[in-house]
């Protein structure tokens, strides 16, 4: 389509201008109606329930960092995938909740406190000591506790973590006792320095100094896809309800649970608009979030339709989609570039010459939607959508046999008043 447009279709613009005209113009299209392929998209979310709690932290009022202890700092480091940290919220079990904007992972390696046997090599027997080094770090020692048949070491106690420096790694050096080839793996350390969480505010409550319990888990979710318009359903597949996204909004919350204290799953469950996405850094800026309510502290999935506008064209295999066409989209294309060509004539130019843009962009839009808004192409291509999605739109939801409310039966035209 660009290269049509700009290469004679319309004088004076350059490819890069028609493409950037033709994602307007498809944007102008997808919003004239609901598509049917802006119907049906499937997503939903994986609430991971309360990731952290051990330990404690230490909170200073008017900072938006908090320092986590030892105990916490070993928790926190040892979190891997997803969830992100940054994806979590942070608080005081009793007090407000903070987006977590930022993590400073210890550093310097720490104290081993936990081992494995990654290799158990032979020879070796019950009460030898070996020290595990890896490369210059040294000082954690450990006392086989089983050996088989041929002196392999089939379990080890920890006697010393050492001072610090050690990472966690399935490839381990041992030296020391009879035997050859014993591997320790590090399975877990203390670390030497803590970890510091940036907040997205600073720390407005009276809960402060070191030693503050404190709940880490996710209760705000942004939705699926940057093009998100609405929720058609939402589903709680464990408890087989349905999540109202349409129930309560943050004021109702604010009367409901102003201290977000209550704690699910429970019937029913909402998620209720929190707004934009305004923190720093974050991979989702700009896109609406949700607050799922109550508050949910074990892992629990959520499944969920909902409505997008449509992408646009990035790639030169792209193409719009169905039941849309190239020659629909060309035209408004076409409409969209004479009215920037119109708003470039030059303040000088004589009366009459050169093209007349506006007249052009009329006869675009005719051809794109008719005269009047009636026939032209747009017309004929709702007639094909309309046919992929009208029973989406129109059927009558199913009611329980015992229901006394009415309820209007489409086909028959007729209105069954329920029974008494």
């Amino acid at each position: 389509m660009a290269k049509s447009l700009a290469q004679g279709e319309i004088p004076g613009v350059a490819l890069e201008l028609a493409k950037s005209k033709i994602n307007d113009a498809l944007g102008k299209v997808y919003d004239e109606t609901v598509w049917s392929f802006q119907l049906g998209s499937q997503g939903g979310w994986l609430i991971p329930g309360l990731v952290a709690s051990t330990g404690t932290f230490t909170t200073t009022a008017y900072s938006n960092q908090v320092i986590a202890d030892a105990t916490a700092s070993a928790v926190i480091a040892a979190m891997t995938g997803r969830p992100l940290i940054t994806e979590l919220q942070f608080r005081n079990p009793a007090y407000a909740l903070y987006d977590i904007v930022g993590y400073a992972p210890p550093t310097g390696g720490g104290v081993v406190n936990g081992i494995f046997i990654a290799s158990p090599g032979g020879g070796y027997v019950v009460g030898q000591q070996l020290q595990v080094n890896q490369g210059a770090v040294t000082g954690c020692i450990v006392q086989i506790t089983g050996v088989n048949g041929t002196g392999g070491v089939t379990g080890a106690s920890l006697l010393s973590g050492g001072s610090g420096g050690y990472a966690t790694t399935a490839f381990t050096v041992t030296t020391g006792g009879s035997g050859i080839g014993c591997e320790i793996g590090v399975a877990s350390v203390t670390p030497q320095s803590l970890v510091v969480l940036t907040l997205d505010r600073p720390w407005m409550e009276p809960a402060v100094g070191p030693g503050m319990n404190y709940y880490i888990y996710q209760a705000y979710f942004p939705v699926p896809v940057q093009d998100f318009r609405s929720f058609v359903e939402i589903r709680d597949t464990t408890d087989g309800d349905y999540v109202s996204f349409w129930g309560l909004s943050q004021d109702d919350l604010s009367v409901e649970d102003p201290e977000r204290v209550v704690f699910g799953p429970a019937l029913p469950t909402y998620a209720v608009p929190l707004g934009i996405d305004t923190r720093p850094n974050s991979a989702t800026p700009g896109w609406m979030r949700y607050e799922v309510w109550p508050h949910i502290l074990s892992r629990w999935p959520l499944s969920f339709t909902f409505k997008r506008r449509g992408t646009l064209l990035v790639n030169p295999n792209d193409t719009v989609p169905y039941p849309l066409t190239e020659e629909l989209v060309t035209f408004r294309a076409k409409e969209v570039l004479y009215q920037y060509k119109e708003a470039q004539k030059g303040e000088n130019q004589q009366r009459g010459s050169g093209a007349d843009w506006r007249f052009l962009a009329e006869m675009a839009r005719v051809e794109y939607s008719g005269k009047d808004g009636t026939g032209g192409l747009l017309k004929k291509i709702r007639a094909i959508d309309a046919n992929l999605h009208r029973d989406f739109l129109t059927r009558p939801k199913r009611r329980p046999e015992w229901t006394q409310d009415g309820f209007s039966t489409n086909r028959l035209g007729q209105l069954n008043v329920g029974s008494f």
